[in-house]
């Protein structure tokens, strides 16, 4: 039995319509752009390094 058919044997497949496919993609590259943009990235930074941040404010950081 090759890698590949063991996979098949354990896997669960889940049928999606392409549609959902592709609506879940766009929602998933918009996410990505936004989160991933220099600016955001800087302010989380800043939250991080602020030695007056809270530790929940650096949780928020880290959890964005």
């Amino acid at each position: 039995m090759t890698a590949l058919d063991q996979l098949h044997a354990h896997a669960d497949w889940v049928k999606a319509a392409p549609e959902a496919i592709q609506q879940l993609t766009a929602e998933a590259m918009h996410d990505i752009a936004d989160y991933l943009r220099p600016a955001h990235l800087q302010q989380l930074r800043k939250i991080i390094d602020d030695p007056e941040a809270s530790g929940n404010d650096r949780f928020v950081a880290w959890a964005c």
